[in-house]
This record gives C-alpha cells, structure tokens and sequence, in this order.
C-alpha cells in the first residue's frame, strides 16, 4: 500500500511539474477572427445593357470559359431593324437627292449611281431620273419663252432700224426737191402750194425717222429685259437647287447619324464578352425574358484574376494588425470540418471603417490565399467569388501562464479601485 501511495506521489508530483512547464512555457497562437467573403483582384466584370431588350438566346450557361469579344446573349432585334431599314431607306433618298441637285446644278444632264443604289433603290433612282428631266424641260420651256420673246423684239428693231434708212433717204431726196422747188419759186417758175406739198411731205417723213429712232429706243430696253428675265429664271433656278442641296444635305447627314446610333444599337443587341474569362452568374437565360435598362446580363470572373478574402475585423483588433501577417481561412457551413484551414497573409488593410448595414462599424482586411480551394485526400472544393469564410489572423504567440495571470495584472493597473 506504502509502495502504491509513493508511486502516486511521484507521478502526481511528475504530472504537477510537467503542467508546470507546459504553463510556463507552452504557447499559444494569439488569433483575430473575421469573417468575410471571396473576391477577387480584378473587378468582376458586370455585362450590362443601356438600352435594355427582349431575349433571343442566350449563348453561355454558368460555368463557360469565354474569350474577349465572344457572343454571350442575342436581344430580339426586330424593333430596332425596322428602324435600320426605314433609315437606311431615308439615307439613300437623300443620298440619291443630292446626286440629282449637284447634277441639275452643274447642267449635266446624265446622272451617276452606284451599283447598291441602282439595285435596291432602282424606284428612288428613277424618280430622280424623271425629276431631272422634268425640271430641265420646265427650265428650258421658260427660257425658250423669253427667247422667243427676244427674237421678236431683236426682229422689231432690226425692221425699225431699216425704216430708219429708208426715211432717211427718202428725207435727203424731199431736201433735194425742196431746194429745186425753192429756186423756181423765186424765178416764178413753180407755184407755192407744190412747195407746201414737199415741205408737209419732210415733216411727215422727219416724224416717222423720230418714231422710228423711239421704237428702236424702247425695243433696245426691251431685248435687254428680256435677257435679264432669261438670266433671272436661270439664276433662280440654280439658287433654288442650292437651296435644296443644303437641305437635302442637311437631312442626309441627320439621317445618317441617326442610322449610325441605330447600327450601334443594333450591333449592341449581340452582348459580347469584354474579357476572357469563367462565367460566374447568367441572370437572364430564357428566350423571351425582359431585360430593363442598365440591368447586368452576364458576370465574369477573369482568367487572370486572383482570389482574396475580404475580411471584417473590429475595431479594437485594429491596433494587432500588420501586413504580411499569416492567417488561417476556413469555410463557414457544415462541410468545413472535412478539409483543413487554407494559408494566406495580410496584403492590404483600408484606412477607414466601414459600416455594415446592421453592426459596428469594422475595417475590411484583405488576404492572398496560397489555393483557391480546399482539398482533402478525397475530394476538393473549389473557391469562388462571394463564398462566405471566416478568417483567423495571427498576431503572434503568448504563454499559457500569461492567460491564466492576465486577469491579476488587469487588476494591477488599477489598485483598490472600483472598476
């Protein structure tokens, strides 16, 4: 019994002094825990739409690796076509309008298309083929008009110049016979009332070469008017045509952008990859479903992106936290227990708090993880953005007799005091 009761002691006093050391020197790891969630180094990439649409097909399914520049979603383009073939219609009306106005104005008469226009315009075009000739042959009857009217008086003046002449030696001739019937009523020879007859017959031949010398006057005047109407109605005829080119300019350059926003928007309604990368959420997969404006179709996660947790620490563990501190990243839910904690450290720590929606306010620590998956001799499960872990920072080491003394020296900075 003696011999039992010694062999207690000594292993009861071996036990004592192992705990002992242990206390004394023995550590522990002093840990911050946090829990945050996975992000990534890069921003996902949000594929959004401005305009918004209707579902045609979608090209990808959660999960896909797409490259840059990929189709991922079609919109049903109907809407938006007809709008394309209506203005491609306006364009090239005015297109084929402004051929015709720069033709009509340079007085060619042959008019210059290109193929697509002759071919799918062929109406447009002969409509422009007809208004060219028409407005030509309406131009042209206008100033046949006032040369025909030039004509008549260049006629006129021609026949009054020539009754000029005509007088005029028939006044040289009645002088002639004035002089002759003057020298024989003096020598009695002739009577006075033949002498009356050639002087009333000079008169009347002297009023006809004044009216005639009028005529031509007036007729002059009208030639000249009836050329300034011939330069008047062509001038605004071609004043006019510039008028409508400006406007026709004008319009085909209004149409044009408004068909190159529409190309646009049409070109839009084939939603394409940004960036090469893993698809991580498809919001709207279904033929038919509605997309409102600005709604985010497609997330991906990019291939050269890494995964960090972001983790939320309080406020009074802020002070402990270092970059480059080693910390243990464990999953939340109940399949943690089957795979170890995940390695990482500390790579950045933000300035300023942030307030979470129903808590304190924390600072957000962000993590470089050594895998981006959990993984056992069996199976692995595989990180992603916006799976939820808690994280355990490593501040350091501290003696278990430091635990067990802290709350004695807590009470020595504060002797016989009411705390």
């Amino acid at each position: 019994m003696k011999e039992k009761l010694k062999y207690f002691k000594i292993y009861s006093s071996m036990i004592f002094l192992g705990l002992i050391i242990l206390i004394y020197f023995g550590r522990l790891d002093v840990v911050v825990e946090g829990k945050g969630i996975i992000i990534t180094d890069i921003d996902i990439a949000n594929v959004q739409h401005l305009e918004g649409g209707i579902v045609e097909y979608s090209n990808v399914k959660i999960g896909d690796y797409v490259e840059a520049g990929q189709t991922l979603v079609v919109l049903n383009t109907a809407g938006i076509q007809a709008d394309v073939n209506e203005l491609e219609g306006l364009l090239y009306g005015y297109q084929i309008d402004c051929i015709r106005l720069r033709t009509e104005l340079t007085g060619s008469n042959e008019l210059v298309f290109t193929e697509k226009q002759k071919l799918e315009f062929s109406d447009l075009v002969q409509d422009a083929i007809e208004r060219l000739k028409s407005r030509k042959n309406k131009i042209e009857q206008l100033v046949a008009v006032q040369l025909s009217i030039l004509d008549q008086r260049k006629m006129e003046v021609e026949e009054s110049i020539i009754s000029v002449d005509s007088n005029i030696k028939i006044l040289k001739i009645l002088q002639e016979q004035l002089k002759i019937s003057d020298d024989l009523l003096k020598e009695k020879i002739s009577t006075r009332y033949n002498h009356l007859e050639l002087l009333r017959e000079e008169v009347y031949i002297r009023g006809l070469i004044e009216e005639d010398e009028k005529r031509i006057l007036r007729l002059n005047l009208a030639v000249k008017e009836a050329r300034e109407r011939i330069k008047t109605i062509r001038r605004n005829y071609r004043d006019e045509i510039r008028v409508e080119l400006a406007d026709a300019v004008a319009a085909e350059k209004r149409a044009s952008e408004r068909l190159a926003k529409s190309l646009e928007s049409l070109d839009r309604m084939n939603i394409k990859a940004p960036i090469t990368g893993k698809v991580q959420n498809v919001n709207y997969p279904t033929k038919g479903g509605v997309i409102p404006p600005g709604a985010t179709l497609v997330e991906i996660i990019p291939t050269n992106a890494k995964l960090l947790v972001k983790a939320h620490v309080g406020t009074n563990d802020r002070g402990y936290l270092q970059k480059g501190s080693e910390v243990a990243v464990g999953l939340i839910s109940d399949i943690s227990r089957e795979f170890p904690n995940l390695v990482g450290r500390v790579i950045d720590i933000k300035e300023n708090t942030t307030k979470q929606e129903y808590g304190e306010p924390v600072y957000e620590v962000y993590i470089e993880l050594t895998n981006n998956k959990f993984e056992n001799s069996k199976k692995s499960y595989p990180l992603f953005p916006g799976i939820e872990v808690v994280s355990y920072i490593n501040l350091g080491e501290r003696r278990i007799f430091e635990y067990l003394l802290s709350p004695f020296f807590s009470l020595g900075k504060f002797p016989l005091s009411e705390i």
